[in-house]
């Protein structure tokens, strides 16, 4: 996971180490534009900034980075003082959901785990984003269902659980799957389980037996066959060696059929 801030020296030493224990990478940015210069040009998990980093209110440009980078998290981090907080408040009308505010709430445990929520919804868009010509060959209703299978997957344990959020009979909704180049509906639901699963383990607080009961996994080694036949991977050892790119790249190879991947 690549973390971009745009902090002052004040607050950044925090987010450092927040995103040290993660094993993340930290790009600090002189500026906002340069923040938005780096979401161009490279697979950015989180975007970390402060509106009020140079005591000059800044809700315009992270608004702007809101607006035009909507599948890149943004978390605010910043002083509690009446200028900062008119900035918040201005952003949280933007569509700002994450705050986290300086020797209030910035312990380096609380920091990481919303490090890893945002990357998490980062990841989620990056999937929705690989499946769209897929997902524009299905009927709405399943092509929703596909999105919420991503957002909750634990509420997903067979192709059976589809059938009422996507008001689709069991049989057609296998035709519809094969239909639209994808394979069968469990490798869908497996797809989302490790995609959270890969996300939860960055964080040191989780075990692989935390992580298998967050996702309604019966047992961890049900989680380990899945890391196994994805990536050829343990969870412990997917925790150290896929980065953002290879867990999406993988996990769209594992749910696209290999004819039509191959145009065949």
């Amino acid at each position: 996971m690549l973390v971009v801030s745009y902090l002052s020296s004040q607050l950044l030493p925090r987010l450092t180490a927040a995103v040290n224990d993660l094993g993340a990478d930290l790009v600090s940015a002189a500026s906002l534009d340069s923040v938005e210069s780096e979401i161009r040009r490279r697979q950015v998990g989180v975007v970390v900034v402060d509106p009020y980093a140079d005591k000059t209110i800044r809700a315009r440009e992270v608004a702007r980075i809101l607006r035009q980078f909507p599948a890149t998290p943004v978390i605010a981090y910043t002083e509690f003082v009446p200028p900062a907080m008119r900035a918040l408040a201005l952003l949280a009308r933007r569509g700002l959901h994450d705050t986290v505010l300086y020797q209030f709430d910035d312990s380096r445990a609380r920091f990481g785990r919303l490090l890893v929520r945002a990357s998490t919804r980062s990841l989620i868009s990056k999937m929705i984003a690989g499946l769209e010509a897929e997902r524009r060959a299905l009927p709405n209703e399943v092509s929703r269902t596909i999105e919420d299978i991503f957002e909750r997957p634990h509420a997903y344990s067979s192709a059976r659980d589809m059938v009422p959020m996507s008001k689709t009979p069991l049989t057609t909704l296998y035709r519809a799957f094969f239909n639209a180049g994808l394979e069968p509906p469990k490798k869908m639901f497996i797809a989302a389980r490790v995609l959270h699963a890969a996300a939860y383990l960055r964080d040191p607080g989780f075990n692989v037996q935390d992580i298998a009961d967050k996702l309604a996994y019966r047992h961890p080694r049900v989680l380990t066959q899945h890391t196994l036949a994805i990536f050829g991977k343990r969870p412990t050892v997917l925790r150290r060696e896929v980065n953002d790119e290879m867990l999406v790249a993988k996990l769209l190879q594992w749910v696209k059929r290999d004819d039509v991947i191959l145009g065949a």
